[in-house]
């Protein structure tokens, strides 16, 4: 620890929590700010600890992409076995950004590419993010948009069964909401879509429910209830209830007050059966990225 306390120096602690603390800080040699992670150690068997490994793992998997958070350093104090992540520093998250600031379309559209430009890249990495929310992307003064916080990612796989405690309730998707243990890239589209509809509603979530229920109910009355024809297999979920009401399919090309390209690419993100759901990929192909109607 003795060569990591001469490189870096811990300033300001800008949060703190029961298993960590992040503090604002600098690499002594250059006076370059950046972001120390600390990561206490309990056991070995410590969720938060192997998310902390993980996270590293990771990380270095995705090495250096222009959307996705820095990693400059990690060390392990041989003493206590707490693990000190490094981080480039970015000044807010997407979160304090729409507090801080209104975004208008054209700026939407641009920080809504970059999202689903780092998705792309982690995806085609095979990795899934899962907790993609606007606290976990970052906004520099540039405007270069950060996938940041990869401690609950996952390599995907279809047939690799997960938890299903999953993504920050608003941005979870119905799959996992019902209890489905196998799924894969989808997910984050799901979570993405909603970060897209709450930029487009000035920061407002779409689905902010207050509990695992309400939030099921709240996309049911938005999108309807599905059931087999539209989704094979859902009915059969473990979470699924027979006795669900049955909300008709009124969703339209108005599902928020904008322009058809953007519905059109909303609509093909937050699709209920994760098998139909636009990918990254194809997300970055759609007219609403040419359209010069913002």
């Amino acid at each position: 620890m003795k060569h990591f306390e001469e490189k870096y120096e811990k300033s300001v602690k800008i949060a703190e929590g029961t298993y960590g603390v992040v503090y604002v800080g600098k690499i002594t040699e250059t006076e370059q700010p950046i972001v120390i992670k600390k990561v206490k150690y309990y056991n070995n068997r410590d969720w938060t600890y192997e998310d902390a490994i993980q996270e590293v793992v990771f990380l270095k998997t995705l090495g250096d992409h222009e959307n996705i958070v820095k990693m400059y350093d990690n060390y392990v104090d041989a003493s206590t076995q707490n693990i000190y992540l490094v981080f480039e520093f970015v000044s807010l998250t997407l979160k304090q950004y729409m507090n801080k600031y209104t975004i208008e379309r054209a700026k939407t559209k641009n920080f809504m590419k970059q999202i689903l430009q780092g998705l792309e890249y982690c995806h085609s990495k095979m990795i899934m993010h899962r907790d993609l929310k606007p606290e976990n992307i970052l906004v520099s003064k540039d405007g270069t948009v950060k996938i940041c916080d990869f401690g609950l990612s996952k390599e995907a796989g279809e047939k690799k069964k997960h938890t299903t405690e999953v993504c920050t309730m608003w941005y979870r998707p119905i799959e996992a909401l019902l209890g489905c243990a196998y799924y894969t890239y989808s997910l984050d589209i799901w979570s993405a879509g909603c970060i897209f509809a709450e930029m487009l509603r000035i920061g407002i979530p779409i689905f902010p429910g207050d509990s695992e229920i309400d939030q099921i109910y709240m996309i049911f009355r938005t999108f309807g209830t599905p059931d087999e024809d539209e989704w094979p297999g859902v009915t059969s979920l473990p979470d699924y209830k027979k006795h669900f009401p049955k909300w008709p399919k009124i969703i339209s090309e108005k599902l928020l007050k904008t322009n058809k390209e953007t519905n059109g690419l909303l609509l093909k993100m937050l699709v209920c059966n994760p098998a139909h759901r636009i990918t990254a990929s194809e997300s970055l192909d759609h007219e609403y990225f040419s359209c010069d109607n913002n």
